[in-house]
């Protein structure tokens, strides 16, 4: 078994837009030690116990006092890894990973929150080199608190752009410095912008047929690593958050908008409408894309369509780095 300990500080600053000029900080200083345990060759189980300590604070204020969070909790976590690793980016076989993380805060029980996620990835050889990846996913957020999956773009976007997420009654999506650090971007979901829906559930799909074409078509060795880690990929995407228990009725967050009653924290309407509008509840994305090695940093580059609803819009292009 595998005994450790991880200390991580993660801190944000930036501006609040309800008082023009101020500078605020969000703060975060998380302790957790690990076990991992092995039940077999493929399996293992891991326990994490958490503390947490979070605080935000006005830089250039010193009317308004800070707010400082401490929760405690932990994490357990079963994992299924039979694959082999063939090359760069280049797998065969099974991975799994589920489990539950839970956060109780020490002064207010209306902070408290957990969460639970599932994922499931195979990496199956079609022929020689060539690859068939897909993964399903799916996280759920509950408890007094819950947080907010956001879902669209890619990890390590480079030039990223965001939306403003799918309008809901309650629109405020940071009010306390863990909702701001416990924001869960779930991605890959190509011909998105970042936050193109978000929600307390999410569930997320992906298919991906990864040929690395000079390792196909050539036996030899191949001395450079731009060519012999060069691979062409063609993908689909589809995924949905959303709140509510079901994506498809008319009571959740993608199929019905509240207007008027609570304008914001402050202000009130003294009239409210509901508006119901079915839509499809899942974003589609699919397009081409190629990936390799260049100085030692792996890079992709993708071409991506997207249908949302009736509507397709794209090619929208990607730059990230990094595996995935």
């Amino acid at each position: 078994f595998d005994i450790g300990l991880q200390y991580r500080r993660d801190v944000i600053v930036g501006q609040a837009p309800e008082f023009p000029g101020s500078v605020v900080r969000f703060g975060k200083h998380e302790f957790s030690p690990t076990l991992v345990y092995p039940l077999s060759y493929s399996t293992s189980l891991r326990m994490q116990p958490r503390f947490v300590n979070t605080r935000f604070t006005y830089i250039n204020s010193f009317v308004t006092p800070d707010r400082v969070d401490y929760f405690g909790g932990g994490s357990v976590e079963l994992v299924y890894d039979n694959s082999v690793v063939r090359g760069v980016n280049m797998l065969e076989g099974t991975r799994m990973k589920a489990g539950i993380m839970s956060l109780k805060n020490f002064e207010h029980s209306s902070e408290n929150f957990s969460k639970f996620y599932l994922d499931l990835r195979h990496y199956q050889k079609i022929h020689r080199q060539i690859t068939l990846a897909g993964r399903i996913s799916y996280g759920a957020f509950f408890g007094n608190a819950p947080k907010n999956f956001l879902i669209g773009g890619m990890d390590n976007w480079l030039f990223a752009s965001e939306d403003d997420g799918t309008p809901t009654r309650d629109d405020v999506v940071v009010r306390t410095p863990a909702d701001l650090f416990y924001l869960d971007y779930t991605t890959p979901l190509r011909g998105f912008n970042f936050n193109a829906r978000r929600g307390s559930k999410v569930l997320l799909a992906n298919l991906e047929l990864r040929v690395p074409i000079v390792q196909y078509l050539y036996d030899g060795p191949i001395p450079s690593g731009f060519f012999r880690n060069l691979q062409f990929t063609a993908f689909g995407d589809a995924g949905s958050a959303y709140n509510g228990t079901n994506p498809f009725t008319g009571n959740n967050s993608i199929n019905t908008r509240v207007i008027g009653g609570r304008i914001d924290q402050t202000n009130t309407s003294p009239f409210e409408i509901t508006v119901i509008n079915y839509r499809n509840p899942f974003l589609l994305g699919y397009g081409v894309g190629a990936r390799t090695t260049l100085f030692g940093v792996y890079g992709k580059v993708d071409m991506a369509w997207s249908e949302e609803d009736d509507s397709r819009k794209g090619p929208k292009f990607y730059i990230t780095l990094g595996y995935d």
